[in-house]
């Protein structure tokens, strides 16, 4: 089994867009293999197309197969590549894995802070976010993304002998039955452009990362598994998000609210309201 996940790991990134992670759990009893795969994708929407990350884990035991596919709560804007080639320096090669791969990163840190039980003043859609990247400011709103329809979302695959069986799963940051959370990035704004208090919230984005990447990664993986369905803790284990603190996490939320509460950001936005340029 083992073997044949090795090997499926080396075939998924010898492809080059997808990001793999694979887990082997040798256990006297219930030995599996788990391989985490996420890849960019492209969505049309009503004004641009959109960068989204799909992610399907494959978990391997010795009679069974199972596969959870989901898509991480985060979108990214054609407006926003279009900013970031003008006003940053991104890597030709490998952009849409590194944008994604970052955004994916911030979003569930963010998600927890601004929308999570445990928010002072839960953030309502239309909050808006900042995530680093590429020595600048990814910019973007939490937005509710409505499902289409119970065909639409996150589902678990259990392929045995005897035959198939595929349902859907409780989606994390749910809005009811149908929605979820999402950070829509919008545009960028790279560091020479700047001002003090943007300066200022980089800085503190930055550090934030470098301090806990370990953990965001964790909080990353567990949602990529569909957590927090039952099913899904049955089949990983209970959840153990990150060693965050949770003030740390609150005080991310706070700096992030001051910074767009700012009179020098609202003045920014106000003198650079005006339609927004699409790539075609």
């Amino acid at each position: 089994m083992f073997e044949i996940a090795s090997r499926f790991d080396s075939d998924m990134q010898s492809v080059g867009a997808a990001i793999t992670n694979l887990r082997l759990i040798r256990h006297p009893v219930r030995r599996k293999a788990i391989l985490e795969t996420s890849f960019p994708a492209c969505v049309e929407g009503p004004e641009q197309y959109w960068l989204i990350l799909p992610s399907n884990t494959f978990v391997l035991e010795k009679n069974t197969l199972k596969i959870i596919e989901t898509v991480h709560h985060a979108a990214v804007a054609q407006h926003a590549i279009f900013r970031l080639y003008e006003r940053g320096k991104p890597e030709q090669e490998g952009l849409a894995q590194s944008i994604l791969a970052q955004v994916s990163l911030w979003t569930y840190p963010l998600l927890f802070s601004l929308s999570g039980e445990t928010a002072r003043k839960p953030a309502t859609p239309g909050a808006q976010i900042a995530i680093p990247y590429a020595n600048g400011l990814l910019l973007g709103t939490l937005e509710i993304n409505h499902l289409d329809g119970p065909d639409q979302g996150p589902t678990i695959s259990t392929c045995k002998l005897g035959g198939h069986k595929l349902r859907r799963i409780v989606a994390p940051f749910a809005v009811g039955e149908n929605a979820i959370l999402t950070l829509s990035i919008n545009t960028f704004v790279g560091r020479h452009e700047l001002f003090e208090n943007q300066q200022k919230i980089l800085e503190v984005l930055e550090e934030f990362e470098s301090r806990y990447r370990s953990s965001m990664n964790n909080m990353r993986q567990l949602v990529a598994f569909g957590y927090p369905d039952d099913e899904i803790t049955r089949l990983i284990g209970s959840p153990e998000f990150s060693s965050i603190d949770l003030g740390h996490l609150l005080e991310l939320a706070d700096r992030v609210q001051e910074f767009f509460d700012s009179t020098e950001w609202k003045q920014h936005a106000e003198a650079h309201r005006r339609p927004a340029r699409f790539l075609h």
